[in-house]
């Protein structure tokens, strides 16, 4: 969800202003995130500033006063008025585990309703969930499921009996140029295109949510 579904950057910025004054003109925290190399925020902050970056994002509320990016929550009720399962995966921050991911379920309620709640998936390895194409930013996925022309799912890449997700994840890549974890990946990698994540140039890419039907249609016409 972070960065992909909601403006993460911006909510950041704005609160470490509010809370680190000082420290916020100092690193010039503006410049600082909008030119960051590394997804994990506080790998881009010189040493004597990240606590306050952690601190910031512990902050009660943080996480539940996201805004959601330019047409990401018109893309996932296309998607499923396309046909698509979709799941959203993500991860709970290390710094703030048990409040990060209460916040984030009540984020989904509020912007997508109860019938969302069933669609997150809280997860730190996304290389256990089976899927055909991952939109992926580290921290969050959106797993989506295609159905065959058959009417049945397709196993044939994942030779599971049960599952036959897409894996489109909501986040954007971090600043290493794959996403690791403890499984072989099944899922084709297509990228949510952020400043952290400009210089890979061998995958698919979203630049904004109104062209994530035409990133990934081969995928999508496969199945």
């Amino acid at each position: 969800m972070d960065n992909t579904l909601v403006d993460w950057d911006g909510e950041f910025v704005r609160r470490f202003k509010e809370s680190f004054g000082d420290l916020a003109r100092e690193v010039d925290v503006e410049k600082l995130v909008e030119s960051r190399k590394s997804f994990e925020m506080e790998e881009n902050f010189p040493d004597h500033a990240k606590p306050a970056v952690l601190e910031v994002i512990a902050q009660p509320g943080f996480y539940q006063s996201l805004r959601p990016l330019a047409g990401a929550l018109e893309a996932l009720e296309e998607m499923l008025a396309d046909g698509l399962d979709v799941r959203l995966v993500t991860a709970p921050h290390p710094s703030c585990p048990g409040s990060c991911c209460q916040e984030k379920f009540s984020w989904l309620k509020t912007h997508l309703g109860e019938q969302w709640l069933h669609r997150i998936i809280l997860t730190r390895d996304k290389t256990f969930v089976l899927g055909d194409v991952l939109i992926d930013g580290k921290n969050s996925i959106l797993l989506l499921l295609l159905p065959s022309p058959h009417g049945h799912h397709n196993h044939r890449r994942r030779r599971c009996p049960f599952m036959d997700f897409i894996i489109i994840s909501i986040n954007t890549i971090t600043h290493k140029p794959c996403v690791s974890g403890c499984c072989c990946p099944r899922w084709n990698h297509v990228i949510f295109e952020r400043v952290y994540n400009i210089h890979i140039d061998n995958r698919p890419r979203i630049r904004k949510w109104n062209e994530w039907k035409k990133s990934i249609q081969k995928e999508y016409q496969a199945n």
